[in-house]
């Protein structure tokens, strides 16, 4: 848990709600021990109290928060009341990845989250000139992912007292009421980070165009859940996936959007919308939404969760690969973890299952192809990474059916570009994989051998194992002979 903390609060990382996360657990596993109060753990070739030390970095990143108000547009009458932008950063001015908390909307405490930095609230009382919020660090539904922690959380009662609370003074910030009601529509966003997407030079103006209207549209039909009414703009794939991400929860856009385009082949890919899920048990998040758009008929043809901006950047900052090959790894990891929330069985199975695959878009094949890779593993180790289809699948059917929502998030990333003889181009992706639904989790690793040479890509190899493995045990492409 020391080393799962750390390794969330490194610099280009910055997951500082997984730190939370890690240190309230270890803390959590010392209460719950007999001899606790004895524990040591070495950190940094130092040995210290255990208990201690995880309260100790409690303490330091629940203070290491800053939440202020934008310069411009930061609060905003509504219908509804006050729509409130924040940006959430870390001491060294950092923006923080993700972070759950509440605050009081004037009625009572509403649970939200941050995304990328950002989050939004919304206040019923627009006479409030300050906000109250509280930091979570208990994250007794999240332990889920580890069956010996929710075990411990479950049969003990420690009640510890942090400093999580923070105030945002609202004071002169308020600005004029949004036209049309609670509507704000998005307008085109640039960004300078030479490692996000939107540097690589695929970007295009669509300022007055096809897409941006059409965009605009369809923020409008998602803010007032008429969804019918742009029904127009999709391919009938597409609004399918519109149609059951609408009862993924509680759906809400949320803020002012800021659009960026990219031109990708016969592919507009429009980045994105910022919406938030809410659930009967108090989870919530928000996440990105990416439409695609088919350049020829000008409909959206398939949407998906954006990834997160530390997976996404990992792969950006690969200047020596071709920014396609990019751009099509990352389409293809946004499909993968929407899959789990659309519950799409068909596709998963597809990607689950022992055969080599075909992904074209967001269809996907299944095909023999001959072996190009073998494992340079021992039999023990094949074992770890055989499961039974069948059984898996039934499973899953299963567990889709019981579960309210699942969320699929991806932590830590390392890419790697295969040397092969020829002249393909052969990527290993290994990604932390976090599962959370509302009764269920589990976190492991995620490795994947993926060719994108042809048009597709097409995956080789893929293996799970969790993340109790060592990171050098764990299979990559030192295990593949190409």
């Amino acid at each position: 848990m020391a080393k799962r903390g750390f390794n969330s609060e490194e610099d280009d990382n910055l997951q500082l709600e997984d730190a939370l996360k890690s240190y309230y657990w270890g803390m959590m596993l010392c209460v719950a021990h007999s001899y606790g109060n004895a524990l040591k753990i070495n950190v940094n070739d130092e040995v210290v109290d255990a208990y201690y030390w995880f309260y100790d970095r409690l303490e330091d990143v629940l203070n290491s928060f800053s939440f202020k108000l934008p310069k411009e547009n930061a609060v905003v009458k509504t219908d509804d009341g006050l729509m409130v932008d924040l940006n959430v950063t870390s001491t060294k001015g950092m923006s923080v990845s993700n972070l759950k908390f509440l605050y009081n909307n004037g009625n009572r405490n509403i649970p939200t989250c941050v995304n990328d930095g950002k989050a939004v609230l919304v206040i019923k009382d627009d006479t409030k000139s300050d906000i109250n919020i509280k930091i979570d660090y208990e994250f007794k539904l999240e332990a889920t992912v580890d069956p010996e922690v929710k075990k411990v959380l479950d049969n003990i009662t420690h009640n510890i007292k942090l400093n999580n609370k923070h105030t945002v003074k609202l004071g002169p910030h308020i600005a004029k009421p949004v036209d049309d009601g609670n509507i704000a529509v998005g307008v085109i966003g640039t960004t300078t980070d030479p490692n996000s997407i939107e540097s690589i030079d695929t970007a295009f103006d669509v300022e007055n165009t096809d897409y941006l209207n059409i965009i605009q549209k369809v923020e409008v039909a998602l803010r007032k859940k008429d969804y019918a009414s742009v029904k127009c703009y999709f391919t009938d794939e597409g609004f399918g996936m519109l149609d059951t991400l609408s009862r993924y929860g509680n759906m809400s856009v949320v803020g002012k959007q800021e659009y960026a385009f990219l031109k990708m082949n016969d592919m507009v890919i429009c980045r994105g919308i910022n919406m938030q899920f809410s659930f009967r048990n108090n989870a919530s998040f928000n996440r990105d939404v990416v439409f695609r758009f088919n350049d020829k008929t000008k409909k959206i043809e398939s949407i998906a969760f954006r990834l997160s901006a530390v997976t996404e950047s990992d792969i950006v900052k690969k200047s020596k690969w071709s920014k396609e090959s990019r751009l099509v790894l990352i389409n293809f990891l946004e499909d993968y973890q929407t899959a789990y929330a659309l519950k799409r069985l068909d596709y998963l199975e597809s990607i689950y299952s022992d055969d080599a695959l075909i992904v074209v878009g967001h269809v996907v094949k299944k095909t023999v192809i001959p072996e190009r890779a073998q494992f340079n593993l021992s039999e023990n180790d094949v074992k770890l990474m055989k499961y039974d289809k069948d059984t898996n699948f039934k499973n899953l059917t299963r567990t889709f059916k019981s579960q309210e929502y699942i969320n699929l998030r991806f932590a830590e990333t390392d890419f790697t570009k295969a040397s092969t003889s020829s002249n393909r181009e052969v990527y290993g992706v290994r990604l932390l994989q976090e599962y959370y639904s509302s009764t269920y989790g589990d976190i492991g690793y995620l490795f994947l051998l993926v060719d994108l040479t042809d048009e597709a890509p097409l995956i080789h190899v893929r293996a799970w194992q969790p993340d109790e493995v060592e990171l050098s045990k764990l299979m990559g492409m030192k295990d593949l002979r190409l």
